[in-house]
């Protein structure tokens, strides 16, 4: 049991230590925000051809179309999906993503050896800005699979 001088000085000091606290807190809490985020520069890429086993097929295609403001660059996102009965995609079987020109040529690849007997597949193609959907496009890809697609044109979005 403290005497009551020592329990004044435990109380003293407790209500000291939570004085420097506060005043550490507002004092971080309170710092002007003067360093400037550093800004990333603008990097453009290209669609990469990626055939890396002699059993896949190359799909070339490209883009056109659409009221897309060439002097700013988009996200393109290309995949080519497999289909169910009802038009739903079901599986991803390959897929390219770059920034910059929606009209660059581009390369896919799937195994003809892997895919079922009359599987519906289907490219989709989305052009987007700061993730706002600009435009798209898709196409049903026959069997045989052929070498080249026919140019997609791009639909704007209403």
């Amino acid at each position: 049991m403290l005497t009551n001088g020592g329990l004044m000085s435990a109380r003293t000091c407790c209500f000291g230590l939570t004085l420097v606290c506060l005043a550490a807190l507002s004092a971080c809490s309170s710092a002007p925000q003067t360093a400037a985020l550093p800004t990333a520069p603008v990097v453009l890429s290209q669609p990469q051809p990626r055939i890396s086993a002699p059993t896949q097929h190359a799909l070339r295609g490209q883009l056109q179309g659409g009221p897309l403001d060439r002097s700013q660059p988009v996200q393109i996102d290309l995949a080519i999906l497999m289909l169910d009965q009802r038009g739903r995609p079901v599986a991803t079987l390959d897929s390219e993503q770059w920034f910059g020109n929606p009209y660059s040529p581009f390369q896919l690849a799937l195994d003809p050896s892997r895919l079922p007997p009359g599987v519906r597949l289907q490219l989709r193609a989305r052009v987007s800005h700061d993730s706002q959907l600009l435009a798209f496009a898709h196409h049903d890809i026959s069997q045989p699979l052929p070498a080249q697609l026919p140019i997609l044109t791009l639909q704007a979005m209403p």
